[in-house]
């Protein structure tokens, strides 16, 4: 195929490949682009086919790939787009979070002994009322009074401190 015969090629099935293009990506100035780069990759590997039709198959099959390599491009850079935002997101609420469990942890620590040692149990270790019992040699109506107690005590200091009623 000669320079002048490429350009003729282009000029006669530019608009079909638009098209054709346009019907895969739904987005009509990027098919154009597309075209163009088409027309580029034909320039390119000049394909040594006599048959009119096995170059329209050709040509059809380049727009093809071009077009679902396009899906592929944008589908990738959008996860990542949203990949950003999510992360940024998370990094505002991992320190959200962390400044509100420092204050938690200060408040904890601001209660009675035996109230911080059964809410630790209870909540962090996750032990019944009978296993607190016996780690704090107490009787279970104790250490039943002990968490309503210190639940109560906390939810005031935290309350002082800053923290919303709904975040108890």
């Amino acid at each position: 195929m000669e320079k002048d015969t490429l350009l003729n090629i282009a000029a006669r099935y530019r608009d079909n490949i638009v098209l054709f293009v346009c019907g895969y990506i739904h987005d009509f100035a990027a098919a154009e682009d597309i075209a163009s780069d088409i027309f580029v990759k034909l320039i390119m590997r000049r394909p040594k086919l006599n048959d009119k039709s096995l170059f329209k198959t050709y040509l059809y099959a380049i727009a093809k790939n071009t077009a679902v390599d396009y899906l592929r491009k944008r589908k990738r850079e959008r996860r990542l787009f949203q990949g950003a935002e999510e992360s940024s997101a998370d990094i505002i609420g991992a320190i959200d979070k962390t400044e509100r469990n420092k204050k938690i942890y200060k408040s904890i620590s601001a209660l009675n002994e035996d109230y911080r040692n059964a809410l630790f149990l209870h909540y962090f270790e996750e032990m019944t009322h009978g296993e607190i019992a016996a780690a704090m040699k107490k009787n279970k109506k104790q250490v039943y009074n002990l968490l309503h107690r210190g639940k109560e005590q906390l939810k005031q200091i935290l309350l002082a401190e800053g923290i919303c009623d709904e975040d108890i």
